[in-house]
């Protein structure tokens, strides 16, 4: 799976200084997770919830010089909903900034109502509503 993504500073989270960065961006890392999620979604029909990562490695690469591609790697059999893989980010260079080793999800059919659909079709205007009444 391929995607891209753009890093993240502090302040735009936490009042710190403008300058500050990083030393792990939960907001890239988060997003690198979400778009495993998305692959797992589409080609399995299984939303899949994060569970343990081996390593969350961090390189040289700079994640403010974006666009930054995310490359996760399937390490299970496409039909097994374990959804394990590894990530890694690079840089607009080309160099690698974080590598998510051994990801491990769990997906599910069930859990497809989470995500923005309900399980056999599409949410329409005022199905939350109607969920909450």
């Amino acid at each position: 799976m391929l995607s891209e993504a753009r890093g993240t500073r502090p302040d735009a989270f936490l009042s710190a200084e403008a300058e500050a960065v990083w030393d792990f961006d939960p907001a890239l890392i988060d997003g690198a997770l979400q778009s495993a999620a998305i692959w797992t979604r589409s080609v399995q029909n299984a939303s899949a919830l994060p569970a343990a990562a081996k390593a969350v490695r961090r390189y040289a690469g700079d994640p403010l010089h974006g666009p930054l591609t995310v490359v996760a790697v399937r390490l299970s059999a496409v039909d097994d909903l374990s959804a394990n893989s590894d990530i890694k980010v690079f840089d607009a260079a080309g160099r690698l900034c974080y590598w998510l080793e051994e990801f491990q999800g769990q997906a599910s059919p069930m859990l497809n109502r989470l995500g923005g659909g309900w399980q056999g079709g599409v949410r329409r205007p005022g199905d939350l509503m109607e969920a909450a009444e």
